[in-house]
């Protein structure tokens, strides 16, 4: 049980690394993105979910561990 405990930690720090490193990297690659026009238009709403969704799952994680 202590092996499970101790994945689930560290899946959710690599998460909660990922997650902060996607809001520094992806919320201005976004702005960037979005301001250079419509080729690109794609790529910042994809920037954007990405860390969206690593945020979430970050959240998912954290609730998980609180629950065990």
């Amino acid at each position: 049980m202590a092996a499970v405990a101790f994945a689930f930690a560290v899946v959710f720090v690599w998460i909660a690394i990922t997650a902060t490193v996607g809001l520094i990297v992806g919320v201005p690659l976004y702005l960037v993105l979005l301001a250079v026009g419509k080729p690109f238009h794609f790529l910042a709403l994809l920037a954007g979910a990405g860390t969206l969704a690593a945020v979430l799952v970050g959240i998912a994680a954290r609730n998980t561990l609180r629950k065990g």
